[in-house]
């Protein structure tokens, strides 16, 4: 992982162009701390701050050249590339270093865009082609590498940050009102193009680019991936052999490193079934609660107990969660979705302290896999599609499971009863109405690409993406290797929620490498916080915060505001929570 930067701006001297580039190194730092380099010509820049993970000699420094033709800023990982970069020699192509970058470029002259599509990995990436005169962005299928952009006539800049681009070339903090009320309404984020700086958007996953270095302005976007939209039938048994022997693989090519590895470990299907893949040996960090209702320790140390690993527990406290929110929050550079976003922070930096510079994650299972329990809604229309029979089993099936969590669906009942307009506290600066729709989740394989490109995956992986640079870490996501995200998506629904288990299929395939005690376990508490707790033991801490901003004459939310919070935390009425911990994040978000 690494920070990128670029700007194309027609007519401008290189030296004047440099300072941009030096200011956003200057910014992106903490996501490249071993090397940093710019490269700059009348007319353009590229700049870039990199963490070396595969040879991490000079000779990987960036912005890299190749062939007298291309140079290139790049941020992420090729997890095949020894396989392609002897394929592009038994072409005649040569190589001067050991990295992943060296192996794009001489792709991208072999194949032309068809290059992405041999890629297996995640990448945002810049290209220049001094011959064609063009520059070329690209981003992994998935978006699990961040690439934000600015255009204006005559002027286009790219960086791995929006702060970047709001230091270099944007101006000022003029938000997107519009996202502001999707976050402060829903609690959505990174669910549109647009992002929440105005004038600054997010290039598409699973696209490349192509501009003239001449006319910024004609920026040409072509799709190169497509997530399936069609179910592939299949014996559930031979399924189950499949999808363990593509984890298998996608572990072995993640873990790929000139410089070691581990992983988050939370004691759930996902990340346990990552560890018992990497196998006796493994390095593992986990946020634990002991004594709590949301305490994973049994779990975590029954997969250290099967697989032998060793484990780097973090018992976050609510002093740590005061030491570490202000620089979480600008480290985000957006409000914070909730405390998990904090509290992994805290682990990046645990991490950090290891000196571990790679890790494993288990983000994106829960969203192809049907993990979550927004998919028994789906399930249940496809079963009694397929007649009453089906429908009143499987709807047996989901009301047994949800006995065993009754905490959850009374939750999920007080917040869709609760008879709350959370618009009504907007000041008029927001529209009237939302610009923002989203699509319906018809059945399981919609729901899984409305998570995966909307309302879902992409937040947590910019929450994933922004707390590990700010430690230097890079983390790595198995189960978003395209071809298992391709296999689940296609997977048969039975094989994905089968008698009102969530992620049956996943479950099911690693049953033999995991420990029962995981195995077996029906509730998912996701990445469980004391949040709750502490916005009633610590209150005041909230409701000064939301205090002080309404105070502001450009406050965006309505003076009654703090009456009604404070009354939610007296009463104790937890359906109201989420909306007041938005309140005060945004509050947070916008201090001065």
């Amino acid at each position: 992982m690494c920070g990128i930067y670029g700007i194309i701006q027609p007519g401008t001297k290189a030296a004047d162009l440099r300072p941009m580039g030096e200011v956003a190194n200057r910014v992106q730092a903490h996501r490249g701390p071993d090397q940093t380099g710019i490269t700059a010509a009348d007319g353009w820049l590229l700049a870039h701050r990199r963490l070396s993970i595969y040879d991490v000699t000079e000779s990987g420094r960036q912005p890299l050249d190749y062939a007298d033709r291309l140079t290139i800023v790049f941020n992420g990982a090729i997890y095949n590339f020894p396989e392609l970069r002897e394929e592009l020699r038994a072409k005649g192509y040569a190589f001067q270093s050991s990295t992943d970058t060296e192996v794009i470029l001489a792709a991208w002259l072999a194949w032309g865009p068809d290059c992405f599509v041999r890629f297996n990995g995640m990448w945002a990436l810049a290209i220049i082609d001094h011959k064609e005169q063009q520059l070329i962005l690209s981003r992994d299928r998935i978006g699990i590498k961040p690439l934000y952009i600015h255009q204006t006539q005559g002027l286009l800049a790219f960086a791995s940050e929006p702060r970047t681009l709001r230091k270099t070339v944007v101006g000022g903090t003029a938000l997107n009102l519009e996202v502001g009320r999707d976050f402060l309404v829903h609690g959505w984020q990174d669910h549109r193009p647009e992002s929440i700086w105005a004038g600054i958007s997010q290039f598409p996953a699973g696209h490349y680019a192509v501009c003239p270095l001449g006319a910024p302005d004609e920026l040409t976007y072509t799709s190169y991936y497509h997530l399936p939209t069609a179910i592939r039938p299949g014996p559930i048994a031979a399924l189950h052999e499949e999808f363990q022997a593509l984890l298998t693989d996608a572990v072995r090519l993640r873990t790929r490193s000139d410089v070691g590895s581990g992983l988050t470990l939370s004691g759930g299907i996902d990340s346990s079934s990552i560890a018992a893949v990497m196998g006796p040996g493994h390095r593992s960090y986990s946020a634990l609660f002991p004594g709590t209702p949301y305490d994973e320790s049994p779990y975590v140390a029954a997969v250290i107990r099967d697989t032998g690993g060793t484990n780097h527990p973090l018992l976050p406290t609510w002093d740590d969660f005061l030491k570490s929110y202000e620089a979480c929050a600008l480290g985000q550079d957006q409000p914070l979705a909730s405390a998990a976003v904090v509290i992994h922070y805290r682990l990046m930096q645990l991490v950090q302290a290891t000196g571990e510079k790679v890790i494993l994650n288990g983000q994106g299972a829960d969203e192809i896999g049907a993990g979550y329990d927004k998919f028994y809604g789906p399930y249940l229309r496809e079963m009694l599609h397929q007649g009453m029979l089906p429908g009143v089993k499987a709807t047996w099936q989901v009301a047994k499971n949800y006995r065993m969590a009754p905490d959850k669906l009374s939750t999920r009942l007080q917040r869709r009863f609760g008879n709350l307009a959370p618009e009504t506290f907007l000041a008029p600066a927001f529209a009237a109405k939302e610009t923002f729709v989203r699509n319906q989740d018809k059945d399981v394989l919609s729901t899984s690409i409305n998570l995966l490109t909307q309302v879902g995956l992409p937040v947590l992986l910019r929450h994933e993406d922004r707390s590990a640079m700010a430690c230097g870490i890079e983390s790595r996501p198995p189960f978003l290797d395209f071809r298992i995200v391709d296999f689940l998506l296609s997977a048969p629904t039975e094989f994905k929620l089968r008698n009102g288990v969530r992620k049956a299929g996943i479950r099911e395939s690693l049953r033999a490498l995991l420990p029962k005690e995981v195995y077996a376990r029906k509730r998912k508490l996701g990445f469980a916080t004391p949040q709750q707790r502490w916005l009633e033991e610590h209150s005041d801490f909230f409701l000064t915060e939301i205090k002080t901003y309404l105070s502001r004459p450009d406050a965006l939310l309505k003076a009654e505001t703090y009456q009604f919070a404070q009354r939610v935390l007296e009463r104790k009425q937890t359906r109201h929570y989420p909306l007041v911990w938005r309140w005060w994040a945004w509050a947070v978000f916008c201090r001065k």
